[in-house]
């Protein structure tokens, strides 16, 4: 017969919570993506904003990675590579990924 309609609610409000999450971060990531295919600036602020883009993706991806790899998205060699990207000991930026910004902050700071 199943479960009555509070203990299944009860049983699925967590899952439920992070599909809201998780959908909540892909349509901020799509609606940042979409304004960068289309933004009318200069080509050393459109590299700085990809950049953050693709940092923000990635964030994304470490913080949904239990569902994503529950579910079988990601396998585990390509949470690795994602995480790879991220430093967690510290919550900074890996330093290969950092001396990236860095290096395309510099080269931009005065026209920012």
């Amino acid at each position: 017969m199943g479960m009555d309609r509070v203990a299944a609610w009860n049983y699925s409000s967590v899952d439920w919570t992070f599909a809201a999450k998780a959908h909540c971060h892909y349509a901020v990531l799509n609606a940042f993506q979409s304004a960068l295919q289309t933004a009318k600036v200069n080509d050393n602020n459109l590299a700085i904003l990809r950049a953050l883009c693709s940092l923000y993706g990635v964030f994304g991806i470490i913080q949904y990675s239990g569902e994503f790899t529950m579910d079988g998205y990601l396998s585990t060699d390509q949470f690795s590579k994602a995480r790879s990207l991220l430093s967690f000991s510290n919550y900074s930026v890996h330093e290969t990924y950092k001396k990236y910004l860095q290096g395309v902050l510099k080269k931009n700071k005065a026209k920012l």
